[in-house]
Order: structure tokens, then sequence, then C-alpha cells
């Protein structure tokens, strides 16, 4: 353990245990430490080597201080001006921790008079109850100081190498979290695997056969599949073509029931002109028969009507039977010419 300076001189200002009605108020027998007047801005440096455990501020006693602790002891320094440590920061002994204060109402001076260090220390396991808060005299446990190299570029160099230092710590304790997240990962997925009761690599290498040969058999079902819907597009684009040749014949149907429509027509207006020159035919026939017919009777045709028998009921001394047999010759011969006629124009 050493002095939290580099001694050049430095008065103590007070001792362990003094000024006990001062310290009542705080439930001490008197003061718990040592102080040493020291100029403001006078380097401060680690009594012993350990791990920051405070830095911080109080600002009705010790103001900015330091508590550093190993397996075996702990210290306070108190009073800094400057604190240039974290909680956190592994010190060896001599290390710099800030700069001195005390001044009186000063920020970080905390319960001061003057522009001193106040230094306290404690071992393990530490007694509270020996009425000083479980501090004990330091004077006793300071030996020689081991040399320290105070120069100011020294000490910068010293706080860039810390910072460095800290810095990859920090990259270290991230890159520890990855590597713990991924092994949380694997156990994850290795508690899982066996569940499903894959205990080796054997069953693992068994799982993936598995799987490859179901990705196969999948992947051939699909190419099935592809080939049934290439013929079905064939099928299809056949079905269309048939369509469309349909469709043409359909359409050139259409054109020739047109055709056929049109050559109807004229061939009835052909029948029609037929027909009526078939009925003057019919009415030049069925005179030539009545013509006959007068003469047969020895009638001149102009006395002959159709439709009237008064030139042969009239006129004439015949007895009653010959115009009966005269009428019923005529009625014949006029049945057998309309009969005629018709069957010729109906051919």
């Amino acid at each position: 353990m050493r002095k939290p300076f580099e001694d050049k001189g430095y008065k103590l200002t007070q001792g362990f245990g003094e000024n006990p009605e001062m310290y009542k108020k705080f439930g001490l027998l008197g003061h718990n430490g040592c102080d040493w007047g020291l100029p403001v801005g006078t380097l401060l440096l680690a009594p012993i080597a350990g791990k920051v455990i405070e830095a911080t501020n109080d600002p009705e006693g010790y103001g900015y201080y330091v508590k550093i602790e190993n397996d075996k002891e702990g210290c306070v320094i108190a009073h800094f001006s400057k604190i240039t440590v974290s909680v956190g920061f592994v010190l060896k002994e001599g290390d710099p921790l800030g700069l001195s204060g005390g001044a009186n109402g000063a920020i970080g001076s905390g319960n001061s008079t003057g522009p001193h260090v106040h230094m306290g220390v404690y071992l393990f396991p530490r007694d509270r109850k020996n009425g000083y808060g479980g501090f004990i005299d330091p004077l006793p446990h300071i030996v020689e100081p081991v040399p320290v190299n105070t120069d100011p570029a020294y000490i910068r160099q010293l706080e860039v190498d810390r910072i460095k230092l800290w810095q990859e710590r920090d990259s270290a304790l991230t890159d520890l979290k990855l590597i713990s997240d991924k092994l949380n990962d694997i156990t994850t997925k290795y508690t899982a695997l066996g569940a499903l009761g894959i205990t080796t690599t054997d069953d693992i290498q068994n799982e993936r056969t598995t799987y490859e040969e179901t990705i196969l058999g999948l992947r051939k079902e699909l190419e099935q599949v592809l080939d049934r819907n290439k013929q079905l597009s064939l099928l299809n684009a056949k079905k269309d073509e048939e369509d469309a040749t349909a469709i043409d014949q359909g359409t050139h149907a259409i054109v020739e029931n047109r055709q056929l429509k049109d050559q109807v027509a004229k061939v009835k207006e052909t029948v029609g002109i037929a027909e009526k020159m078939d009925l003057h035919k019919l009415i030049e026939h069925l005179q030539g028969i009545m013509e006959l017919a007068s003469k047969a009777f020895a009638k001149a045709p102009s006395d002959f009507q159709p439709g009237s028998l008064s030139p042969v009921l009239t006129g004439r001394a015949d007895s009653f039977w010959q115009d009966i047999v005269k009428a019923t010759g005529i009625g014949i011969i006029l049945s057998v010419a309309v009969w005629q006629g018709l069957t010729f124009f109906i051919r």
C-alpha cells in the first residue's frame, strides 16, 4: 500500500482518530482516515491494486471520491476536483485516478475546509462496529512507494491506452455475447433434435437422406405434371385448330345455304311462270274439247257456253230420253277433259 500521491513532503493535516467531537455527528469515534494538504490539481494515484467499485459524488461528505477493492483490502480516496477512472476499471498500485481538490465551496470538494486529500483504508473481513465504520489507520500499512513516472505525456498515454483497453474489452464482451447466443441456439436445436429422437450424426444423416428422397419424389411428380400440362396445351391447340376449321366450314355452309335459297327462289319464280303457261294450255285444251262436243251435237261453238245446257234442252223436238242421253254424254266428255287437264297440269 502507498500514499495516494507522489510524496513531495506534503504535510499530514489530520491523522486517524483525531477530532472526536467533530465526528460524533457522523456516529464515529474520530477521524476515520488520514488527510494530507495538497495543492488543487495534484495528481492522485491508486494506493492499492484492485478494481474500481465506486466513482461518484457525495456532496455532504467525500465530494468526488473513488473506492478501490481487492481480495484483501479496500480504500477510499476523497475530495477530487476531477476523476479520470470509472466503475469497473482494474488498476495497478500507482495508476492515475484524477486530480486533487477540496477547495472550500468548489465542485467536488464535499465537506472540506481547504485543499487536501482524504485516504481511508479497511481490511477484509471488515469490522463495521469498530467505531470508525470499519476503517483502520492506514499509516502502519503504507510502505515505501514504487517509483511512479509522473511525466504528463506518460500520464496522457496511459489514459489513451486505458481507453483503448476498455474499448477492446467491450468489443470482446460483444463477441462473447454473440458466441453465447450461438451456443444457446445450438443447444436449443440439439434439444429439439433430441425430442425427435435424433441423438447421433447417423440419425441426422438418415433424416437428411429421407428428406432428399422426398424432395426427389416431389420433383419427379412436378416433372410429370409439367409434361401433362404440355400435352394438354398441345391438345388445346389442336382443338382450337379444329374449332377454327369447323367455323370455316360452317361459314362456307351458310354461304352455300344462302346461294341455294337464291336458286330455289329463282326456280319458284320459273315454276310460277310455267304454272301460268300450263293453265293457258289447259284452257285451250278444254276449249278444243268443247268444240268437239258441240260438233257432236251439231251445235255451233258460239251456241255452247260452259255452265249452261240451254242449247241442248230448248228449241228441239227430240224426245226426253234423247236429251238425257245427250246430257250424260256431254257430262262424261267434260269430266274426262277436266281429268286429263288436271293430270297434265300436275305433271
